[in-house]
């Protein structure tokens, strides 16, 4: 038998390459594989080495063999024997020349020999069985060739070191004559057999090339053939054996990480079977996995008691290497205090502005044989809540004793996650209609802006300076700046700091505890985890999956029980521009409309239809003013008008839900609105104005200020409360004049009424005049009270909160009332057939205090006269006055008196009489006192 190349050159072979040592860089995986092939190749070629060993030819020695010289006797002959002992089939011619002692005359003769293949050879040369596990049966046949014209013998001996590890079956058999012959090989490689096979071994890597042979009794060459075989182990390691969970609730459950290592250069699959109920492993489809060579795994065993007991539990793990696994779970079942419904919520995928609801119930049973209990009091976290975006409501709760509370849990993803697709993006060349020019909807007012106080920045020193001149004094050597300016830049520093924890912790991942958090990837450019593809059939779409776990915290009842949520937020296909329609306020008896667009931002053509199966409330004040059409995909939005006509005061909010029933969603729009009736305020708020004393022909003004506090224009208009009184003056024209009497005031300004005062004449009654605010839709009546005092003479008398008194003919019930009588007198001197009017002041002095009183005496203001008067009065620069008394009873002179009784006012002001009543000491007397009334009159000339 020859190698593969028929060589049968004996020179050196190149050295296995050594091992790496310690500094010296890895080998990329590339570079690793070309070094272990160049390894076992060399590895392979010295194997062969062993198979040409006998076919190396002695020293001195050839194919053909004879004895190098003899001797011949006279007259007799001899026998030289030449042996042809060929090692290798072909053609052998050797020219001989034999030369005799004395003789000069040589003989020469040629020797020729011709060699075959021996009988017996193997098909193949190199039988490889690759990659094996320690401790495994392999099993390989050898195809054994007789080229031969007889039956050979073949014997198969393992070498003594080998004798654990190979075995033939059969190990003899003949071979007939053109025929082949097969036996077996059985290989159990053990991890020994690398240090037994030396040096036809790589011990970094544990590859064996072994030569072997088979002999042939008759058939001098032997057949060597190399076994070459690659050592594993196929252990899988673990991080534990045992699981100790302590104790756990019934009906939850404790989990523990269990990491799986393969040490095999195969892969090799694993299963926990023969699971008891209360162990689980999780993730479900790495229950039964494959691990490929090195590769690690990490599952979650899970302990989930089913009664209140001490448990210990096997679980077994077995892998397709025949390995078997087994661990301990040892922990305690005990009664929750409360019991929930489940504690694993799977919520719907949820789209981006839409929210998803699921509710359990949480019940507080009683043990057992026990009538009374004791109610507890819960509390359940969400974590990280603008992550999760979770709500739990509520969160906080008492459930008594057999009671049970329903618990909801809600799932909203903001409209801001996600991939951004706003409409009309993509498609530059469509322009969306001015709907309120198409409509011929009115602009409404924006609301007025709110304003937000800004928290003041603590800049934690009160000095003004900025950092620039600091920094300029600091350089000059002043201390004080520098040290405030390091101040400063430390506090800024922290403030950095702060912030950059604060960030941190929101982009942290959740805990453990708190569960998992995973987005996956998408088309979106410059979103996490984005990855362009060219075929459209990979993209795989946006969405973000969730497991959270909440703990419910129990008073006063030891660890947290624990409620796991899972979430699902999917790529947006409904689009709609706003999740919320805040009409703001508006007055009642008005209509707004708004437009909520939609659109379909779907990939594929299929055409979305909307439906407002719900509807709104019939009688409310919210209205979809168009129908709802068909959205094609990849167009322009579909525009939905939305009214909102409030008929009475009050916030009224309603929810607009638009179902597809090809997506199988609904689409929740929140409508809010205020209707308001008018709000205004006036200056004085009770709108009463005096316009003071006015001589005839002049005027007097005083302003009215009207705030409007409503947040929409509002027009105002002052209009007679009643019927007008016959108190006009003579020339037909209104004394008082309000400018302006209408206006539209805008939201949070003030209007100024400028209100006149202008009689023509002048009388002993006060000019009034009643004027109502009106507003549309007012929800509090404002009125307008005006009053003057018109006067013919410059000097005028005035006692504050004291009426002017009736005449004695007044008295009279039967007559008519002082305003009548007022009236008719005006007439009267209208007309030249009376006397001019004197008014007169009561005064009255108490008998149990006889506290002194004060009578004005006014001077008319000498202003401009009005234009609208005929004949205006004439006035001077200032009055006197002077008080003459006329006594009903004489012999009651000088009880009364003025001070001063006589004197002056100034033209727009006036002076104060004190008026005292001195009575004569009362003499004794029997009987009643009823004393007497002493009446005067006090006449200012």
């Amino acid at each position: 038998l020859l190698s593969p190349d028929g060589d049968t050159d004996d020179e050196g072979l190149a050295p296995a390459p050594a091992p790496l040592i310690e500094g010296e860089e890895e080998l990329d995986a590339e570079e690793e594989e070309q070094r272990q092939a160049l390894a076992e190749e060399s590895l392979v070629e010295k194997s062969y080495v062993k198979h040409r060993e006998c076919l190396q030819y002695k020293d001195g020695l050839t194919a053909l063999q004879y004895e190098g010289g003899g001797v011949v006797e006279g007259y007799s002959s001899t026998t030289h024997a030449i042996k042809f002992a060929p090692l290798r089939a072909g053609y052998e011619r050797q020219a001989v020349l034999v030369k005799f002692e004395g003789y000069d005359q040589d003989l020469e003769f040629t020797i020729l020999g011709s060699s075959i293949e021996v009988p017996i050879y193997l098909e193949e040369a190199l039988h490889d069985f690759r990659c094996v596990v320690h401790g495994k049966l392999y099993r390989k046949k050898l195809l054994i060739h007789n080229r031969g014209k007889i039956a050979m013998k073949c014997i198969a001996q393992v070498p003594p070191k080998y004798k654990d590890y190979i075995e033939y079956q059969p190990d003899m058999g003949f071979v007939q004559p053109g025929a082949s012959f097969e036996m077996g090989i059985k290989f159990r490689p053990q991890h020994e057999l690398v240090k037994a096979s030396k040096p036809y071994c790589l011990e970094d890597s544990d590859v064996v090339a072994i030569p072997l042979k088979l002999k042939c009794p008759d058939q001098k060459l032997p057949v060597w053939y190399t076994l070459k075989a690659r050592l594993t182990s196929g252990d899988i390691n673990f991080s534990t054996k045992t699981f100790e969970f302590g104790n756990c609730y019934v009906g939850e459950g404790l989990s523990m990480p269990l990491t799986l290592t393969n040490t095999s250069l195969l892969p090799q699959k694993f299963g926990f079977v023969q699971l008891k109920d209360e162990v689980d492993v999780q993730p479900e489809e790495e229950r039964i996995g494959i691990l490929l060579p090195k590769e690690s795994k990490q599952v979650q065993v899970i302990f989930k008691p089913r009664i209140a007991q001490v448990l210990e539990l096997p679980l077994v793990c077995k892998t397709t290497m025949n390995m078997t696994y087994n661990f301990v779970l040892k922990g305690v079942g005990i009664d929750p205090p409360l019991r929930f419904e489940q504690t694993v919520m799977q919520l719907a995928p949820c789209q981006p502005g839409d929210q998803q609801v699921a509710s359990f119930f949480c019940s507080h049973p009683l043990p057992k044989g026990h009538k009374r209990g004791v109610p507890r009091t819960f509390e359940i976290k969400v974590p990280k809540p603008h992550r999760s975006h979770i709500t739990v409501q509520p969160s906080v709760a008492v459930v008594g004793p057999g009671e049970t509370r329903r618990i909801e849990v809600t799932f909203a993803p903001p409209r801001w996650k996600g991939p951004k697709q706003p409409p009309l993006r993509d498609q530059p060349d469509i322009e969306e209609p001015d709907w309120k020019k198409v409509l011929g909807l009115p602009d409404a007012p924006p609301p007025p802006p709110v304003e937000e106080e800004e928290e003041p920045e603590d800049s934690g020193d009160d000095d003004d300076r900025t950092d620039e001149e600091l920094r300029e004094l600091a350089d000059s050597g002043d201390a004080t700046a520098l040290e405030l300016l390091e101040q400063r830049e430390a506090r800024a520093a922290r403030k950095a700091q702060e912030e950059e924890e604060r960030l941190a912790r929101e982009r942290a991942p959740p805990e453990p505890w708190e569960g998992t958090f995973e987005t996956s990837k998408h088309r979106v450019k410059g979103q996490e985890g984005y990855a362009p593809h060219t075929n459209d059939d990979d993209i795989e779409p946006w969405s973000e999956h969730g497991a959270w776990k909440l703990p419910c915290y129990v008073q006063d009842q030891g660890p947290p029980l624990m409620l796991e949520v899972h979430t699902t937020a999917v790529e947006r296909t409904l689009w709609c521009d706003c999740e919320r329609l805040d009409f703001g306020q508006l007055a009642v008896g008005q209509t707004k409309t708004l437009p909520l667009r939609l659109r379909n931002l779907s990939e594929d053509d299929t055409t979305l239809f909307v439906k407002n199966i719900a509807g709104l409330n019939a009688v409310g004040p919210f209205s979809v003013r168009n129908a709802l059409r068909p959205l094609p995909p990849k167009s322009p939005p579909h525009v939905c008008l939305v009214q909102f006509a409030p008929f009475n005061k009050g916030v009224r909010s309603e929810v607009l839900e638009l179902f597809c029933e090809q997506l199988g969603r609904t689409l929740r729009v929140q409508l809010r609105g205020e209707g308001v009736s008018p709000t205004l305020e006036l200056d004085p708020e009770d709108g009463k104005l005096d316009l003071g004393h006015v001589a005839a022909g002049r005027s007097s003004m005083k302003e009215l200020r009207i705030t409007n506090t409503s947040v929409f224009p509002l027009t105002y208009s002052l209009k007679p409360q009643k019927e007008p009184e016959p108190r006009e003056n003579r020339d037909g024209s209104t004394p008082f004049l309000c400018i302006p009497s209408e206006h539209t005031i805008p939201p949070g300004e003030t209007q100024v009424v400028e209100c006149k005062f202008r009689p023509d004449h002048g009388r002993a009654w006060p000019f009034t005049s009643e004027l109502h605010v009106e507003v549309p839709n007012e929800s509090k009546r404002h009125v307008l009270y005006l009053k003057g005092y018109g006067h013919d003479e410059q000097m005028y008398l005035a006692c504050p909160g004291k009426e002017v008194a009736q005449p004695d003919s007044l008295e009279d019930f039967n007559c008519l009332p002082a305003s009548e009588f007022d009236a008719g007198m005006e007439a009267a001197e209208a007309m030249g057939l009376a006397k001019r009017l004197v008014p007169r002041i009561a005064v009255k002095f108490d008998r149990e205090t006889n506290e002194p009183q004060t009578i004005f005496v006014g001077c008319c203001a000498n202003d401009a006269p009005s234009k609208s008067v005929a004949n205006p009065s004439t006035l001077s620069g200032n009055g006197a006055f002077e008080i003459a008394w006329e006594y009903d009873d004489a012999r009651f002179e000088g009880l009364f008196a003025a001070s001063p009784d006589k004197g002056s006012a100034s033209a727009g002001a006036e002076t104060p009489v004190t008026f005292t009543f001195n009575p004569p000491e009362a003499q004794g007397v029997s009987g009643l006192d009823v004393g007497c009334w002493v009446r005067a009159v006090a006449t200012f000339m």
